[in-house]
């Protein structure tokens, strides 16, 4: 239904009728879209209607830790389509993973830190490194998973959808593939379970968290348990290493040779990068 915009008033007796097609506009006294010269001057004489504006993200409700704006201006939905994402997420590094959203470790720091309560219920922080670097130092509150096997056992033997607002977030090292390998797995899997619901999922807000524990670490040291880091190649583990890239098959060269061969010219001890 047509509306007239209000406080704007048209005399439709005064308005010629616009020509059929260009055609009728060739020549003398026509402009390129086709107008009268009689529907341009009344146009001029008419009060002008007012634009419509978009609204400034600056106007927008503001989310704790966010740091990149253009969040704001399209506001994805998240894997069901029920709602928009809770956590701000850099666009800027979310083309890695065009799949998933990421989070920087500042929103992590902020959700860990309590910034997020009344907003968000409940959220979880799955670790996929291997075990001897989780023991070495991990974010507060993260559960290690290294195997699929580990996830459908703990998260997908009897799950329930969820009646509060829940985030999970997935990380390795460098969260390059460990850990959105895992976040893939989820995903399908949830999938695959809710065939006949779609698009309900168990899990629809995740997200992958930037750069890692090797970024977190170096910024919240007192966010990690214990305050040490233990990089995957550290020479001290190469026995746990070897086995772990055969039980997750996570092989880089001739049956993990090539990569464990490699640790000692590659790597630091995770020792030389303990906090002061």
């Amino acid at each position: 239904m047509d509306e007239t915009p209000p406080g704007i008033m048209f005399d439709e007796d005064n308005i010629e009728a616009l020509p059929e097609s260009d055609d009728e506009t060739d020549g003398p006294g026509s402009n390129k879209r086709g107008l009268s010269d009689s529907y341009l001057a009344l146009k001029e004489k008419s009060p002008s209607v007012p634009q419509m504006k978009r609204r400034s993200s600056e106007h927008l409700p503001r989310v704790p830790g966010c740091l990149d704006s253009s969040y704001y201006e399209s506001m994805p939905l998240i894997g069901d389509n029920s709602r928009e994402y809770l956590l701000p997420y850099d666009s800027t590094c979310s083309s890695e993973h065009s799949d998933f959203k990421c989070v920087s470790h500042q929103t992590v720091a902020d959700l860990i830190n309590g910034k997020f309560d009344g907003v968000i219920d409940n959220y979880l922080i799955f670790d996929n490194r291997y075990p001897y670097e989780y023991e070495g130092g991990h974010i507060k509150g993260a559960i290690n998973i290294v195997t699929q096997e580990q996830m459908t056992d703990s998260y997908f033997s009897n799950p329930t959808f969820e009646t509060v607002r829940q985030v999970v977030i997935f990380h390795c090292e460098f969260s390059s593939k460990r850990g959105p390998k895992m976040c893939r797995y989820v995903r399908k899997t949830d999938r695959t379970m809710n065939k006949q619901n779609y698009p309900k999922l168990f899990y629809p807000e995740i997200y992958i968290l930037h750069g890692g524990y090797k970024d977190f670490y170096p910024k919240f040291p007192e966010l990690c348990i214990p305050q040490n880091y233990t990089l995957m190649l550290d020479p001290l583990f190469e026995t746990e290493l070897a086995h772990w890239l055969r039980v997750t098959k996570q092989v880089t060269g001739d049956n993990g040779q090539a990569t464990v061969r490699g640790m000692k010219k590659r790597t630091k001890s995770s020792r030389q990068l303990q906090m002061p």
